[in-house]
């Protein structure tokens, strides 16, 4: 019986194709640049294939975001620009549209980065972008709005109180490398409506995840 359980997954192993990466964007896949220079005459190079995009869409043919109706279950499919994320913000209906606000970086390179070995020789940068998905109904192609050029990680908002609905105030923390060899680590607070910031650092602790108190 050990052995029964694994075996039930073999008809999917062998009806799958055989590709080691996938996208959200075939068509223009996002370019690994720091783990391309890690990979260097690798075997399994770090660009995508463009051999393997009509195997992905064969076997993977629903790789983008989808907005459901909770109420009925109705579904509704849209596409969008490729990118890599590690956490949400928020998302909330706003008129007919459906925006998600996200953190996102133009490629999956700070996985690598964030890696033991690659840790260890180089802090990683650590400022995706505060951007927002907007979906609407009847219209395949989502549309990205950049709410913050200036990024930062681990988003936390007054959740009790905005969560799934519009919001302001988005906290966090930006880290990333210098010019110099410094890392600052800055505590920030971005007004989403003007795209004002403010920010604090005692220039010498490196901070984590924050987390809203709405009465100190």
């Amino acid at each position: 019986s050990m052995f029964a359980w694994p075996m039930t997954y073999l008809p999917a192993y062998f009806s799958l194709p055989e590709i080691n990466d996938i996208t959200t964007d075939p068509a223009s896949p996002p370019a690994f640049e720091a783990l391309a220079k890690l990979r260097g005459g690798a075997a399994n190079p770090a660009a995508y294939s463009t051999q393997f995009a009509p195997l992905q869409q064969a076997a993977y043919p629903d790789l983008h975001p989808i907005v459901i109706d909770r109420s009925t279950g109705a579904a509704r499919e849209h596409l969008t620009d490729a990118f890599f994320a590690y956490h949400t913000v928020n998302a909330f209906e706003r008129g007919d549209e459906t925006v998600l606000d996200l953190m996102a970086y133009p490629n999956a390179d700070v996985g690598a980065a964030r890696l033991g070995e690659r840790i260890v020789a180089e802090w990683p940068d650590l400022r995706p972008s505060l951007t927002g998905i907007v979906m609407r109904p009847g219209v395949e192609r989502a549309s990205i709005d950049k709410v913050r050029e200036v990024g930062f990680e681990y988003p936390a908002t007054h959740y009790r109180r905005v969560n799934g609905c519009p919001y302001r105030f988005a906290y966090g923390t930006s880290e990333g490398p210098h010019v110099g060899g410094t890392y600052p680590s800055v505590v920030v607070k971005v007004d989403t409506t003007t795209a004002e910031a403010h920010s604090f650092s005692d220039g010498t602790h490196v901070f984590g995840e924050p987390i809203f108190v709405a009465r100190p």
